[in-house]
């Protein structure tokens, strides 16, 4: 017999302004968009899963990853 499971999973994230937020995702596929980051520029980013409140591996795009290492490297404590 299979069975067909749907996992809810917390999406949290925080952004480079201070913005946070979270989202469940309760279906197979979801979309939600981010109106904080309209307006972002190379120089914002986003941490998703912050704290890790869930078990998932996150992947950004290259320039995320380089703004994510900037602000680390400026600041230790960046909530990440």
């Amino acid at each position: 017999m299979l069975r067909s499971y749907v996992w809810r999973i917390p999406v949290t994230w925080l952004t480079s302004q201070g913005h946070t937020g979270s989202v469940w995702l309760n279906d197979k596929e979801a979309t939600f968009e981010l109106p904080q980051l309209l307006n972002a520029t190379a120089l914002d980013w986003i941490k998703l899963n912050i704290n890790e409140s869930a078990y998932y591996r996150v992947n950004y795009i290259q320039s995320n990853w380089h703004a994510l290492a900037a602000a680390v490297q400026r600041q230790h404590t960046v909530g990440l």
